[in-house]
C-alpha cells in the first residue's frame, strides 16, 4: 500500500470513530433528558403525595375534633339531665338516663370495634 491509500483510510477510520462519538454524545444527551423527566416526574409525584397525606391528616383532625366536641356535648347534657333528676329526687328517671347512656354508648362502642376491624382489612 501506498502512502496515499494509508492516509485515505485512516482518514475514513476517523471520520467513522467521530460519528460514533457523535453518536454516543447524542445517546447520551437523550438518556440525560429522560433522567432529568424522570427525576422531575418522581419529584412532582413525592410533592403531591405530601400534599394530600396533609390534606388527609388536616381532615382526620378534624374529624377528631368534631367528634370530641359532640362526645363531651352529649355527656354533659346526660350529666345535666341526671343532675335534674336528682334534685327532682325522681330516682327512677335517673337510672332510666343512666341505664339509657350506658346502653347508647355500648353499642357505639361496639359499632366503633367492628368498623375498626373492617376498616384494618381493607
Amino acid at each position: 500500500m501506498n502512502e496515499k491509500e494509508i492516509e485515505v483510510s485512516k482518514k475514513t477510520e476517523i471520520v467513522e470513530i467521530d460519528q460514533r462519538l457523535r453518536n454516543v454524545e447524542q445517546i447520551l444527551d437523550v438518556v440525560k433528558h429522560v433522567s432529568d423527566t424522570a427525576v422531575h416526574s418522581w419529584t412532582k409525584y413525592l410533592e403531591q403525595k405530601s400534599q394530600q397525606e396533609q390534606k388527609q391528616s388536616s381532615l382526620a383532625d378534624a374529624q377528631h375534633q368534631r367528634a370530641s366536641k359532640v362526645l363531651v356535648y352529649l355527656v354533659s347534657l346526660v350529666f345535666v339531665l341526671t343532675l335534674i333528676a336528682l334534685f327532682q329526687r325522681q330516682y327512677d328517671v335517673v337510672q332510666i338516663i343512666i341505664g339509657s347512656s350506658l346502653g347508647v354508648a355500648a353499642g357505639a362502642g361496639m359499632r366503633s370495634i367492628f368498623k375498626g376491624k373492617l376498616d384494618s382489612k381493607s
